[in-house]
């Protein structure tokens, strides 16, 4: 996870009304983790989650698409009752555009079924290394296609990393 070219591009994030202004400080710890851990933070904030609708205790915080928008929010579940908590003054609409411009400038953008493409830049890389990957994919599928990214990634992990190009 690397730092974006500035800080307009960077993550946001509120507590409870009031932006949190050292977040760049946080995310430069994590942004130099190994990528390996960057899994473990995941999991650690998706196990929240689950632990709390398996123990029927409500969750404040942030899940990836909930009920099929792109990217992640922050949201009060309680029970199977899932809301959005958008920072005061943030439209749901503002929230779904900003999350699907910071999911393009990662290489993909997912439509209203599901339907995954890469844009017209990754798609260039990655099939410099994987000649026949496809342009787009659904949810169904990923397993089919789960062997050959795993594939991809073992091999770019053993190459030598290179700074990107400017």
């Amino acid at each position: 996870m690397k730092a974006p070219r500035t800080s307009a591009e960077d993550a946001q994030c509120w507590w409870d009304d009031p932006p949190l202004t050292t977040l760049p400080q946080y995310l430069e710890r994590i942004r130099a983790q190994p990528c390996a851990h960057l899994n473990e933070i995941g999991a650690a904030s998706g196990a929240d989650v689950v632990g709390s609708i398996a123990h029927g205790h409500s969750y404040r915080g942030h899940v990836p698409g909930p009920h099929g928008r792109p990217g992640g929010y922050p949201v009060t579940l309680v029970g199977s009752d899932l809301t959005l908590r958008l920072p005061p003054g943030t439209t749901e609409a503002e929230a779904v555009a900003w999350n699907t411009d910071r999911s393009a400038r990662d290489g993909v953008s997912v439509d209203h079924e599901g339907k995954a493409r890469f844009t017209d830049s990754a798609l260039r890389t990655l099939r410099r290394h994987w000649p026949d990957v496809p342009a787009s994919f659904t949810p169904q599928d990923i397993a089919g296609l789960c062997t050959r990214q795993l594939r991809l990634r073992d091999k770019l992990r053993q190459e030598p990393i290179r700074p990107p190009a400017e």
